[in-house]
């Protein structure tokens, strides 16, 4: 069972997220098989590794340069954001 597979009561569940992503356009049977490749893989196992180092134990969180918002406050988010674009 892969991270986008869990089904936590939500019921957003499989189904419901191939049912979403076609309904965008996305070609579900390769969305799954690109899901099961080894480089997405990695890239999910090296996400989850970097979120347990820094401490971050659920979702929503952002890491917008070296600022850490540990919730889904948008303004917040959309601050750093301007802030990081201005500061490169």
């Amino acid at each position: 069972m892969g991270l986008m597979e869990l089904d936590n009561g939500s019921g957003f569940g499989p189904d419901m997220i191939d049912e979403v992503a076609e309904s965008v356009g996305v070609n579900v049977a390769k969305m799954r098989a690109d899901m099961k490749s080894v480089d997405v893989q990695k890239t999910v196992a090296d996400s989850k590794s970097l979120a347990r180092e820094l401490g971050i134990t659920g979702t929503p969180n952002f890491v917008i340069g070296t600022e850490f918002v540990p919730s889904a406050d948008i303004t917040q988010v959309e601050a750093l954001i301007q802030t990081a674009l201005a500061d490169s």
